[in-house]
């Protein structure tokens, strides 16, 4: 399953001064934080950034060994990398491939209908999938992102969905790779090259996606990962995309690595243990004496004081006994009110002095556990 990281978008911070950027709307996470911030909830056309939903979903409904049969309607959408004719068979990974890499809007419609039967019930998909990210700026009305009204997203929302596509190990493998080979419907193999061009320019980079349209302008959503930091940068409506992605990652990784969060301070009882071996009372014979009972392995119960204990004797207690023999069980109760058992054994011997005890006797407590507080660990 996708994970997913609400953005909390707060206004820009200025720690290390603005960057110097052309984007209309811009944002920098890290770890889901905001590092910086223009207009980042700006509802825009967000051109082929719109593949990485279409990503995301495709991988949920599929392996990535089946075969796709491209059809006219997906054919003829045109526009993008790597164009497709119908009839043309494909495995999903290499139109996955198609799509993230060279930005093939065929691609994205051949999945489409792959997925959902028609390009329409797919988009609908997307939009619940959305919202159920929690998206709130973020509309779609094609699987591919060509201008169309009511088409849209954010900054901050493609960096969500950026996040979540780079959970998924699949589609990351992907999008980090500047170039892939797939396998063509008459034979023989096509290189794809990635148009993200920061993957072989940027120290760090790993994806993520690409978007140009005459609405949109140029978008661009760049993740970059060093030392253990991974920071993503989406630019909407740039005059050079690639350039601002690059100050944005700057930003980020000009600062120092943000301090860990603190625990939450668990809600989870401190554990109180009695040790295997532990005392916990004597059984009694009279006039044959008594022996100590001890637990045969650990009891661990939430609490911190000592549990409530129990002991059921075993119905019939045959002597002579000898250490080591099992008299029963013991049970302890932590202040959750869950309880576990261990067997119940004789610590030392019970010999037979008077022939009317061979047999069976009953058996008796003392003690009521009331010396147990000393000797517990915590």
């Amino acid at each position: 399953m996708l994970s997913l990281v609400l953005l909390a978008v707060g206004a820009p911070q200025a720690a290390v001064g603005a960057p110097q950027v052309s984007c209309e709307a811009c944002i920098v996470v890290e770890d889901g934080a905001v590092v910086w911030s223009r207009a980042p909830d700006a509802e825009l056309p967000n051109a082929s950034t719109t593949k990485m939903t279409t990503a995301l979903l495709v991988v949920r409904a599929t392996e990535p060994d089946e075969i796709v049969q491209v059809s006219a309607t997906a054919a003829s959408v045109g526009g993008g990398g790597h164009d497709l004719s119908t009839g043309d068979v494909y495995t999903v990974d290499d139109l996955l491939l198609a799509l993230l890499l060279s930005s093939s809007n065929e691609a994205a419609a051949a999945l489409a209908e792959h997925v959902g039967g028609t390009q329409e019930a797919f988009v609908s998909r997307m939009d619940r999938f959305a919202r159920r990210m929690g998206l709130r700026h973020t509309d779609f009305a094609n699987p591919h992102g060509l201008d169309a009204a009511g088409h849209h997203s954010s900054p901050a929302d493609l960096a969500a969905i950026g996040g979540a596509l780079l959970e998924v190990p699949r589609l990351a493998r992907m999008v980090r790779l500047p170039r892939a080979a797939i396998s063509l419907p008459g034979g023989g193999t096509s290189t794809l090259e990635n148009r993200n061009v920061l993957l072989e320019t940027y120290p760090g980079a790993i994806g993520v996606k690409t978007g140009q349209t005459l609405g949109a302008g140029n978008v661009l959503v760049a993740a970059a990962r060093r030392e253990g930091r991974l920071v993503i940068a989406v630019a909407m409506r740039s005059a050079d995309a690639a350039a601002d992605a690059v100050a944005l990652l700057d930003q980020a990784f000009e600062r120092p690595a943000p301090e860990p969060p603190e625990p939450e301070p668990s809600e989870e009882a401190d554990t109180v243990t009695v040790p295997a071996g532990e005392p916990v009372g004597a059984l009694v014979f009279d006039p044959a004496g008594s022996v100590a009972i001890v637990t045969a392995e650990p009891l661990a119960v939430a609490g911190e004081a000592m549990p409530e204990l129990r002991f059921e004797p075993a119905p019939q207690l045959v002597l002579p006994l000898v250490s080591g023999d099992a008299v029963g069980t013991i049970s302890a109760t932590g202040i959750d009110g869950e309880t576990v058992t261990t067997r119940a054994l004789a610590r030392g011997s019970v010999p037979v002095e008077d022939e009317s005890w061979f047999g069976s006797a009953m058996a008796g407590m003392l003690g009521a556990f009331a010396r147990l507080a000393e000797g517990f660990t915590a």
